[in-house]
């Protein structure tokens, strides 16, 4: 059952984005690191700032090591500049991010795919 939801989630966040090619998981998880530290950049609250910066560190850690296991070159340098294009991309959004249908998209896409992989995100 998890497995179908987790997939059904992918193929739905495939539709509204309208990127469907496939990527490596490594790309994925340094999205996920940047969409959280995107949002923290926005927080008023510091206990909720430091949650998002832990979850975007822990992404980035196992984007790392899944580009490594990938045969990535340079993996550290292609994690971080995918983590930096999501990053700028959500920053430039502002707050309003929060408020949209894409953005809760991606959230939950992030918490389902960290729950598949087995990251701890603290979220």
């Amino acid at each position: 059952m998890r497995v179908h939801t987790f997939a059904a989630t992918a193929a739905s966040l495939c539709f509204v984005t309208t990127n469907c090619i496939a990527q490596p998981y490594s790309t994925s998880m340094a999205q996920c690191g940047g969409l959280m530290s995107a949002m923290k950049s926005h927080m008023t609250d510091p206990d909720k700032a430091d949650r998002l910066q832990f979850a975007s560190n822990a992404w980035l850690t196992a984007a790392k090591a899944q580009a490594e296991s990938e045969g990535v070159t340079d993996a550290e340098e292609a994690v971080l500049s995918a983590f930096k294009s999501m990053h700028d991309e959500w920053a430039a959004k502002g707050l309003r991010m929060a408020f949209g249908s894409e953005f809760k998209d991606w959230a939950a896409y992030c918490g389902k795919f960290a729950k598949a992989q087995g990251i701890e995100t603290g979220l």
